[in-house]
């Protein structure tokens, strides 16, 4: 597989597994944007990072076999692949490859990211429930402790 030199470019998209109502609206998106914009696009699924050592230490090998020397860029999972590791040891498995990178749902200290303003989304939640529904007492999930948007939803 040789780095592509017409006019198609060849992009990466590093992810977690492929289930689960995000993961696949996430991957229908990227794909169809592929799609329209002719771009080839090669997915690497995995587990998030530092948590495949609990299921089995095998699913995460497949971004070993990522050669950025193939690839025009790299599309970025990260809201999901970052849950146990935390900005920086996140930070050190992506400057590992040494292309551009599009970061989703998390900001990153070296590539471009594409972020929801959680703060906002759950002051609107909140208001909604409130004044449509009349809530008075809420209760909040939150997502693993290294997550950053569990992080900022929380506060």
């Amino acid at each position: 597989m040789e780095k592509c030199k017409k006019s198609r470019y060849r992009i990466g998209y590093f992810c977690t597994h492929l289930e689960g109502e995000y993961n696949i609206m996430l991957w229908e998106a990227i794909q169809n944007t592929a799609i329209k914009l002719n771009v080839d696009l090669m997915i690497f699924p995995g587990r998030s990072l530092g948590k495949e050592l609990d299921i089995n230490p095998s699913f995460n090998r497949i971004f070993n076999f990522f050669d950025p020397s193939k690839f025009d860029g790299l599309l970025l999972s990260s809201g999901t692949l970052i849950n146990y590791i935390g900005p920086h040891k996140y930070n050190e498995f992506i400057n590992k490859y040494d292309l551009p990178q599009v970061s989703i749902a998390v900001n990153t200290e070296t590539c471009s990211s594409i972020i929801v303003d959680n703060s906002l989304a759950m002051k609107l939640v909140v208001d909604h429930m409130v004044h449509e529904h009349g809530t008075k007492n809420f209760c909040y999930i939150g997502g693993t402790k290294e997550n950053p948007d569990a992080i900022e939803r929380k506060s």
